[in-house]
């Protein structure tokens, strides 16, 4: 589907999608408008459907403003995370923000069975409105062209997967690894909202992270930034020398050694802080299986890297889907501007 609107229309639009924006005074403010040239555009929003008038917001003083709203079913789009070991899940976003569903399909590594468990679940998931699909995989992607360039657990690597969705079913499909996709959906409406400089670090089957600078997602040389498996750590299950951040954090290796929570904060404390002593950013974000570890794990790290931000994914399991959805909305919807 396509939206017809003007580049100020749709500003106006994004804008309010993304929540930075309640009322006619908002889009004024935040375009550089006047009012009335603001009132214009949201008139014509209503008009067409994709925004409505919601009661009014509280007043400071004078008159209270007319709050707005994006209505829910003016666009969907659909996020596909293909990382899960025995599983694609994908979820349906709507233009509120709100994962309006979901599905999981039962998928082997094989390219073949996660391309089809794919195609399956956006099937399911597909609307008339519909936009786009964004598909988070696991490894290295370049996002520009599409191409994946590793994927250590899946038979992903060189294939056409983007190509082969979109024949399929007829959406545009925008590609990344999970860990910034699970940084777009932090930035959309979770724990990076309104950060504009970040680290975020995904723990699955392996390690992976995603840079924030200046609001802006860092990619590196054909999608390569980000990967961290490499870093060296104290090897605390041999108990000397070194090892690497992934294989310490590798579900292997935690299966055979029940490290205490000390332990564990010491090793990531010992990688994430090689990273941002690196880039200067001081908002940490955890996600992936970091979720599951207990509190005083993060209460560890917290104590051993106290002048960093540490906070902790608000999309759990759900992160990388939402964050294809929110690509598919922004490379589709939001294209042109």
């Amino acid at each position: 589907m396509s939206i017809k609107l003007t580049a100020g229309e749709l500003t106006a639009f994004k804008r309010m999608w993304l929540q930075e924006a309640y009322s006619r005074s908002d889009i004024a403010r935040l375009l550089q408008l006047s009012r009335p040239t603001a009132s214009v555009l949201v008139k014509k929003l209503i008009d067409r459907g994709y925004v409505s008038e919601d009661g009014c917001l509280r007043s400071s003083g004078g008159k209270p403003a007319i709050q707005l709203k994006v209505n829910a079913d003016s666009f969907h789009s659909i996020g596909v995370d293909i990382g899960y070991d025995n599983v694609v899940r994908a979820l349906r976003l709507n233009a509120a923000g709100e994962i309006s569903a979901s599905a999981e399909i039962a998928a082997s590594s094989g390219y073949s069975e996660r391309l089809d468990a794919a195609v399956r679940a956006i099937g399911i998931l597909r609307t008339p409105v519909t936009c786009g699909v964004g598909v988070a995989v696991s490894g290295i992607v370049d996002p520009r062209s599409g191409d994946i360039i590793r994927s250590a657990n899946f038979e992903l690597t060189g294939k056409p997967l983007v190509s082969d969705i979109q024949s399929a079913s007829g959406l545009p499909v925008y590609i990344d690894n999970r860990a910034r996709m699970a940084a777009r959906a932090e930035m959309f409406s979770g724990a990076a909202r309104g950060i504009d400089d970040f680290l975020l670090v995904s723990l699955g089957k392996g390690i992976g992270s995603a840079f924030s600078f200046s609001g802006r997602l860092h990619f590196g040389v054909s999608g390569k930034a980000g990967e961290l498996r490499d870093i060296i750590v104290p090897d605390h299950y041999s108990g000397c020398g070194v090892t690497t951040l992934e294989k310490a954090l590798s579900e292997d290796t935690l299966e055979q050694q029940d490290y205490p929570c000390r332990i564990m904060a010491d090793i990531c404390a010992s990688g994430f802080r090689q990273v941002l002593n690196v880039t200067a950013q001081e908002v940490l974000i955890l996600a992936g299986r970091f979720s599951m570890f207990p509190k005083s794990f993060h209460d560890e790290l917290r104590r051993k890297m106290p002048d960093i931000d540490l906070r902790l994914s608000q999309f759990g399991r759900d992160s990388g889907a939402c964050g294809g959805a929110v690509a598919a909305a922004e490379n589709t919807i939001f294209s042109q501007l």
